[in-house]
């Protein structure tokens, strides 16, 4: 920041500029397709969510989970409408702050929509129930659990308790006292009402257990859909029969059957009971500070309406206060992109402006430049299948005609190296010689991979001369005319000069191949340079100068293509020279060190004549 001052703050604006106008483009692209709408009429919803963002006191709502809030609600209902914004402001943070699923959050909103209260009142009655349900029954269940259940419990459940929170909530937490959801009591509660079965089957549990079993109640509540009432008697039934359920396998089959439900499932219901009551008596101590002052006050004598005016809300706001630091400072920058989001707004209709003025000019260009590009490759095709055909069979005829000649022969002399060698030790005598002629001959093997490495840069050249002259094109509808016609000459020339230089390099890479070999025995000094013939560079006015040469006026040059190179001007050098000989001519010393002056001028002084 300090180095590069207001320019920081300029390039971070910018970037932030952007990602706005990511969030806000994809979040109405999202939209539109979410709820099958126009992308304007997206875009306008999201201005609106920005606007409530803007003004919302809360740290975790921001424009993109106001239009997440919006899609979710849309999506619950089928519908296709902008609620308001404090709704989606009330969903967008509950979800975000107590990190509730989207069946959950389904569940709440359809529940406001039965009894006409807002999430936040609904999950204030759904907490403060819970103290009381927790106290009385002296367990610890949590607010999510039960908020959670309260997702799941369906429709039927809803109307059937008008829409009742508390209700609904205490019906929730009994089912869930048992590790059930509310929804798996419909099985029981069919079972209860058939009921000539449902007697049958409770008359054969009392005798195989005993012990007076009374369902009179709990078929009552079935009945009226009091699924408060029918909870509770399920949770007796267990507690009473629980200890006789584990040992007798008749009882077990008769209980699960008057309950409508598997053995396997009463059993999980039994032990979910009594794990509760376990961990309660233990004495852990619960993480829930409401929980624990609620039942301070219940046993001081509080009375409920001095409990419910005072956890009621502070119950909820506890939990909102459950988001990490980490997810409030990233909330923080946020939100703070905001301003950036209600800058992009405005600028929304000059890009689309761009939009459609840059798809009006490609379109036609497309159209002509798509058919033009098609029969370019057409050709280029039609020109190289038949050559590949012909070279196919010629590569794979003289790869199989070096293949037997070299192979046995560089057995041989591997062979004869390994008796040398276990002769004369290694590394001397005549070992050395025949590891020489072994450098030889491999250097000399190379010639079996010319071919191939000749066809791959006639393939290679083919699809350069492509691109070079698609690229030519582009250029010329880009205004850059003369740049563009060079880019197509030189694709064609390139093109037209391939099959010859396929020719030139299988000659040159053999001779290149034996070359190779030759050096391998002799000195640096007398080492013979390799062939490099490019007909395509040669053609387009382009001098290869890696292995150096003159120019006596004004020449294109393709320099450093072999690594580093200098270019020196003669003028400058023969002054130099005539300097050297002047310092000679006094008698003075000259001392000149090879690394150096080969480094200065890009070249080894061993290869100057």
């Amino acid at each position: 920041m300090k180095s590069l001052g207001p320019i920081a703050l300029i390039a971070i604006a910018v970037e932030e500029l952007v990602k706005a106008f990511k969030m806000v483009d994809k979040a109405s692209g999202d939209t539109a397709k979410a709820l099958g709408v126009s992308y304007e009429a997206a875009q306008q919803m999201t201005s609106k969510m920005n606007d409530t963002a803007m003004a919302s006191n809360d740290i975790m709502v921001n424009t993109e989970n106001l239009v997440a809030a919006q899609n979710s609600l849309n999506g619950m209902l089928g519908t296709t409408v902008q609620f308001s914004g404090k709704m989606a402001e009330d969903f967008a943070s509950i979800q975000t702050r107590l990190g509730l699923s989207e069946e959950a959050m389904k569940g709440l909103t359809q529940l406001g929509f039965d009894n006409g209260k807002g999430l936040k009142e609904n999950l204030k009655t759904v907490n403060s129930t819970v103290l009381r349900l927790n106290n009385q029954n002296k367990v610890g269940l949590s607010f999510k659990t039960i908020q959670e259940g309260l997702g799941k419990a369906g429709a039927l459940f809803r109307l059937s308790m008008k829409g009742s929170t508390e209700e609904l909530t205490k019906a929730v937490f009994n089912a869930k006292k048992l590790g059930r959801e509310l929804a798996d009591m419909e099985k029981t509660q069919s079972a209860l009402l058939d009921f000539e079965s449902s007697i049958s089957s409770e008359l054969e549990t009392e005798l195989l257990s005993g012990k007076e079993l009374n369902l009179e109640r709990a078929r009552a509540a079935a009945l009226t859909n009091d699924h408060v009432v029918l909870t509770e008697e399920i949770g007796k039934l267990t507690k009473q029969f629980g200890p006789d359920f584990k040992n007798n396998a008749l009882l077990q089959e008769s209980m699960a059957k008057t309950l409508g439900i598997s053995k396997d499932e009463l059993a999980g219901m039994i032990e979910s009971s009594e794990t509760l009551m376990k961990v309660q008596s233990m004495g852990f101590t619960d993480m829930n500070t409401a929980q624990a002052k609620y039942n301070e006050m219940v046993a001081a004598g509080a009375s409920q309406s001095e409990l419910d005016a005072k956890f009621k809300d502070q119950a909820f706001q506890s939990q909102m206060k459950s988001v990490s630091q980490t997810d409030r400072m990233e909330a923080i920058v946020t939100r703070l992109r905001e301003v950036f989001v209600s800058m992009v707004e405005p600028l929304m209709p000059v890009v689309e402006l761009i939009g459609d003025l840059f798809e009006g000019i490609v379109k036609p260009l497309m159209a002509s430049v798509g058919p033009l590009i098609k029969d370019i490759s057409s050709g280029l095709m039609a020109v190289l299948k038949p050559i590949m055909q012909i070279l196919g069979p010629m590569l794979e005829t003289f790869i199989q005609g070096f293949t037997p000649i070299f192979a046995p022969i560089r057995e041989v002399f591997a062979s004869m190296s390994d008796l040398m060698t276990d002769i004369f030790g290694k590394g001397e005598g005549l070992g050395d010689v025949f590891k020489v002629i072994g450098k030889v001959l491999g250097g000399l093997m190379t010639v079996v991979f010319v071919p191939m490495k000749a066809a791959i840069n006639f393939i290679v050249q083919g699809l350069q001369s492509a691109i070079s002259v698609v690229g030519g094109f582009v250029d010329i509808f880009q205004g850059r005319f003369g740049e563009g016609m060079k880019k197509i000459a030189a694709g064609v020339i390139r093109f037209i000069l391939s099959p010859l230089q396929f020719l030139v390099d299988l000659i040159q890479g053999t001779i290149n191949a034996v070359i190779t070999g030759i050096n391998k025995v002799l000195p640096d000094s007398a080492a013979i340079s390799t062939v490099d013939i490019n007909l395509a560079e040669s053609a387009t006015g382009l001098l290869p100068m890696k292995n150096g040469g003159i120019t006596t006026g004004p020449t294109k040059a393709l320099i450093g293509e072999a690594g580093k190179e200098a270019v020196i001007p003669l003028t400058e050098f023969y002054a130099k020279i005539d300097e050297l000989i002047r310092v000679t001519k006094a008698g003075q010393n000259i001392y000149l060190g090879t690394n150096k002056v080969s480094e200065a001028l890009g070249t080894n002084l061993h290869s100057i004549g």
